[in-house]
């Protein structure tokens, strides 16, 4: 018992003694300095291009819709059935067309907004924070 206690004591010890010059080469850090500044600035350009990508869908959007809008009024008042069908037809599929090309635009725009925010990011050298998401996944209910 007397020899288990001795070699439980010698082992602390030695543990407590040598553990920390030992580790000091095991472990290399280098500090990353990053400048704040270029943070900042790379964050307003996403966020400004963000919101321009959001005007541009929302506005391409209104406009379509008032010529919707403007041609199922014009369309629903011809009397001749063919040319009524061909005309609502035609107002729906330019509806579908400008939606559609409104909605590929903006997802373009968001994806390049992000894709440059990542590039700056990396020149800026800027630490991860824990908690901010840092890719596009935030944004992808807009």
């Amino acid at each position: 018992m007397k020899k288990i206690v001795s070699f439980l004591l010698i082992s602390a010890l030695f543990g407590f003694v040598f553990q920390p010059a030992l580790a000091q080469g095991t472990r290399t850090t280098k500090a990353k300095t990053f400048d704040p500044a270029c943070m900042v600035s790379a964050i307003n350009k996403r966020e400004d291009a963000l919101l321009a990508a959001v005007d541009a869908r929302y506005n391409t959007h209104k406009t379509a819709l008032s010529a919707r809008k403007s041609a199922l009024a014009a369309g629903w008042a011809l009397t001749e059935t063919a040319a009524r069908n061909t005309a609502v037809k035609k107002a729906w599929a330019d509806y579908k067309t400008a939606a559609t090309n409104a909605q590929n635009s903006f997802r373009t725009s968001k994806e390049s907004a992000w894709k440059t925010f990542g590039t700056e990011r990396r020149a800026c050298k800027a630490p991860t924070v824990p908690g901010e998401p840092g890719t596009s996944s935030v944004d992808a209910k807009l």
